[in-house]
């Protein structure tokens, strides 16, 4: 009747009150689903972790360019990408915007790399035309 949804909470007190644990979708790239040098993270996914490390390290052995979804068709989507092999400084991971949007409002900007190694960028949509950084 308050037009408030509770998940374990009889008397939600926010729109989504959740009283127990969440899941997010995770990506794991390495050398068991490697996908080359390049993805277009689906929309579907929330965190990423990639292993750039050699192929006998359990990585993709090869840099990686990731493509973000498009910022209109998803507004308020969060994406997590990680190194989660400590290897970015030898294969370098880098983030593109899709073609039309950038990164942090400057029409300029339309990559960023993980600067160091098990570094991560945390990135927000506007549903409009670009995606923000909101930790790393």
């Amino acid at each position: 009747g308050n037009d408030n949804i509770g998940i374990n909470d009889s008397t939600p007190t926010s729109t989504l009150t959740v009283n127990g644990s969440i899941s997010l979708a995770v990506r794991k790239i390495d050398a068991a689903n490697d996908p080359g040098t390049t993805f277009s993270i689906p929309t579907t996914d929330c965190v990423i972790l990639i292993n750039t490390r050699p192929t006998a390290q359990g990585g993709i052995d090869s840099a990686i360019t990731l493509t973000l979804p498009d910022a209109s068709d998803n507004p308020g989507m969060v994406l997590t990408i990680k190194d989660a092999a400590g290897y970015c400084d030898v294969n370098a991971i880098t983030i593109n915007a899709a073609s039309g949007d950038n990164i942090d409002g400057n029409p300029s900007t339309t990559s960023l790399n993980l600067p160091t190694p098990a570094s991560f960028k945390k990135l927000i949509s506007d549903g409009t035309n670009s995606w923000y950084e909101i930790g790393s």
